[in-house]
């Protein structure tokens, strides 16, 4: 049977039973029928009739299965696209490089499920099933802007300064106002950082009005 089983009797008499043969089961092949004594090229249900004798032989005949390893790409923005990989039961794995892109992320590995908990650990010859793998991201270190405004003498706010921070791409970030002697330091904001760096967050600086208090003494 080449490593298929069937539950079929190793003898018979002339007055047994009718016998049908077993269809046989090999894990990753497809059985394509029976050949031997009294068959012409192959049956997939080949009986030995009651009244029948002498020795019979017969062969299993295989056909081995292919499968698919399919990559989707997974998470927002991904750009790029990779072939299915079609291989034979007993080809060994090499699994294809990743093509997927993804800005501000950094590919960390293929899973079997969409949750990303089950790592993909790559077999050294091909399983008797299909397999759908999706790619893993983690964020890449990106940088934002953090531009002041100050405000002129004239009511008009204008650039004083821009520092560049770096962040997580799609961490919330809330960096911290200058003080600035004369102005007053505006509320800290919130931003999320966008996986193309284009982030910027803008403070505005207004200035301070003191008072001038005069005082007259005598008579």
């Amino acid at each position: 049977l080449d490593g298929g089983t069937a539950g079929n009797p190793d003898t018979y008499e002339v007055d047994s039973p009718v016998i049908t043969l077993e269809r046989p089961k090999r894990s990753g092949y497809t059985f394509l029928g029976w050949s031997g004594t009294g068959i012409d090229g192959t049956q997939m249900d080949p009986v030995i009739t009651t009244g029948s004798t002498g020795d019979k032989e017969f062969t299993a005949n295989w056909k081995e299965n292919s499968y698919t390893i399919q990559f989707i790409p997974y998470g927002d923005g991904t750009t790029g696209s990779m072939d299915d990989m079609n291989l034979k039961y007993t080809d060994r794995v090499s699994i294809s490089a990743n093509k997927f892109k993804r800005t501000g992320y950094t590919f960390a590995g293929w899973y079997t499920d969409e949750a990303l908990t089950k790592k993909y650990n790559v077999p050294d010859v091909m399983p008797n099933e299909d397999r759908i793998v999706y790619a893993k991201w983690e964020a890449a270190d990106t940088t934002y802007n953090v531009v002041d405004y100050v405000e002129g003498t004239d009511g008009v706010y204008s650039v004083s300064s821009t520092r560049q921070e770096t962040a997580k791409t799609d961490e919330k970030v809330s960096p911290k106002p200058n003080v600035r002697n004369g102005f007053a330091t505006p509320a800290v904001l919130s931003q999320i950082v966008n996986a193309d760096g284009s982030t910027t967050v803008n403070y505005y600086y207004a200035r301070n009005k003191y008072n001038i208090k005069f005082i007259s003494e005598g008579e």
